[in-house]
């Protein structure tokens, strides 16, 4: 039987001569042997020490898959509160209205919410049959004054 001895350092293949196992005598056997042996556990140093390297480079990988995670978190919420501002800035509060202003906007709001109810009213009083009213001119109107007409599209 004829074994060839391959020699395994740093990733380099050389193979030595063939050896005749029938001629070797005990002592050399043990000496192949043991020089087999001795190579196998070099593998395996190198083996369990590129494992190492693996193991700690898949850890740092999960490291920063989580910090990747977080910062595309972080990025999400800064992104949705910028928008958050540039809505507030740009709406109704952003528009620079007074406060004398603000106090118009709500009478004008006032009065278009009375003149609505007003129109309710007479919604509501045309299903009732009309009175017969006589109708006086008011005395404190001046003659210029005209009667302002309301109009609301129905929405």
């Amino acid at each position: 039987m004829t074994v060839a001895i391959i020699s395994l350092r740093w990733h380099t293949v050389s193979m030595r001569s063939s050896v005749d196992l029938h001629q070797l005598s005990e002592v050399q056997l043990r000496n192949l042997a043991a020089q087999m042996l001795n190579q196998l556990s070099e593998q395996d140093a190198c083996l369990a020490e590129k494992e190492t390297r693996i193991a700690a480079q898949d850890a740092q990988l999960i490291e920063r898959d989580a910090a990747i995670h977080r910062y595309r978190i972080r990025n999400e919420q800064l992104t949705h509160e910028i928008a958050l501002l540039k809505r507030h800035r740009f709406g109704k509060r952003g528009e620079g209205i007074s406060r004398l202003q603000y106090n118009l906007l709500e009478d004008l709001v006032d009065e278009d919410t009375a003149a609505i109810e007003q129109e309710l009213e007479q919604l509501a009083e045309s299903h009732r049959p009309p009175e017969a009213k006589p109708r006086t001119p008011n005395p404190e109107a001046p003659a210029t004054a005209t009667a302002a007409a309301t109009h609301r599209d129905p929405p």
